[in-house]
């Protein structure tokens, strides 16, 4: 448990155990979900500082460095940031956290002043809401169950000059049903294309298997380290809460139910409400109507545009039949009086008498004034 904002966030067999701890909650502790944050470092990741003095290298593999350089989440969920985005000093900084020896401060508070990547916020590769902030729309995947690679590939003729941030599903693979050593499967698009990685290094896009326009090359994380994380860190620990089931290490939720562990409830399909306005286009991507343009606030031009036409014409039909029921109201109350000149004379000559009378007394007066 921590006082950290963090994104990808555990309900460990330590934060049940604080729970049963109240006197309030019998928890069952088969469905902690593990953590591989500090798993097997000892004692010493408690006690030993984060980063060394010396060579401002971290000591252990779950911090970063050097700070304010890109890389990938522990959780492999996003790119992002080490420690800080820009220079920051404090002068209330303890000695025993200044490790570079110039009050430096990173942003998490609570972190012993230990560097961490923080995840950008355009770029958490299980938001599907930001699918329009990859480089590769095509290629890549925003959802659950995604994971974030560094490399250059670029559509365009020119890769990339430093290394960016992308989502692909991947698969893991055994070599052989006994061994732990694996191959990692990233996967390129909806059309089964993919990349293998069987060591840790990068691979140029000219050596991909499938037909594509990419420049650049992918860096291929250590299939061995990066499988064995994953794996262990799979949802089906917690059962899928009763609400999915297990497949390959990973929750395939039921009707209803979504999440990496079937814990949340689906959202009533939006898909059916997307609409399109002019250049605004928007797609259905994992039950959301999401932006295909460069332009983030399609949903809400679509949403008002959509409202306008149905308000719009809500409005000419009661104008309409307004407009037919004055009529209808006038051509009966002509009627009524035609049939009742008809049934009484009288009455349509002592209206033409008041009328010629009401004349010359109008006459009259315009007279005498004269």
């Amino acid at each position: 448990m921590t006082a950290s904002k963090i994104r990808d966030a555990r309900i460990s067999e330590f934060s049940l155990a604080v729970l049963e701890g109240t006197g309030w909650y019998k928890p069952d502790y088969s469905y902690a979900e593990p953590m591989t944050y500090g798993k097997n470092a000892g004692c010493a990741f408690l006690d030993t500082e984060c980063i060394n003095r010396e060579t401002l290298e971290p000591n252990f593999k779950e911090f970063c460095s050097p700070l304010k350089s890109d890389g990938i989440s522990w959780t492999k969920r996003g790119f992002g940031y080490c420690g800080n985005t820009h220079d920051e000093t404090s002068n209330e900084l303890i000695s025993s956290f200044d490790y570079w020896g110039n009050k430096t401060v990173v942003v998490d508070p609570f972190a012993d002043n230990c560097p961490m990547m923080h995840l950008f916020d355009n770029h958490d590769c299980e938001n599907i809401k930001i699918i329009n902030e990859a480089f590769l729309p095509s290629h890549e995947f925003y959802g659950i169950g995604s994971k974030s690679f560094m490399g250059t590939l670029s559509r365009f003729s020119g890769a990339f000059g430093s290394p960016q941030g992308y989502c692909f599903k991947t698969q893991c693979n055994k070599k052989n049903e006994d061994s732990r050593n694996y191959e990692l499967q990233v996967m390129f698009g909806k059309q089964g294309d993919n990349v293998t990685c069987s060591k840790k290094g990068n691979i140029d896009a000219s050596q991909f298997n499938f037909t594509h326009n990419l420049t650049g090359s992918l860096q291929c994380p250590d299939p061995n380290e990066f499988c064995g994380q994953i794996l262990s860190e799979g949802s089906c620990k917690t059962r899928c809460f009763a609400n999915g089931e297990c497949v390959a290490n990973q929750c395939r939720c039921k009707d209803g139910w979504t999440s990496y562990n079937c814990a949340k409830r689906e959202i009533v399909n939006k898909c059916t409400r997307c609409r399109s306005f002019g250049s605004l286009k928007t797609t259905c991507y994992g039950n959301e109507c999401i932006c295909d343009s460069s332009d983030k606030t399609c949903q809400v031009i679509d949403e008002y545009f959509t409202i306008t036409r149905r308000g719009v014409f809500i409005l000419v039909v009661i104008g309409i039949m307004m407009f037919l029921s004055c009529c209808w109201i006038r051509i009966k109350r002509r009627k009524a009086v035609v049939e009742d000149s008809l049934e009484n004379p009288m009455m349509l000559d002592d209206q033409n008498d008041e009328t010629v009378i009401s004349n010359k007394n109008t006459q009259s007066k315009a007279s005498g004034i004269l």
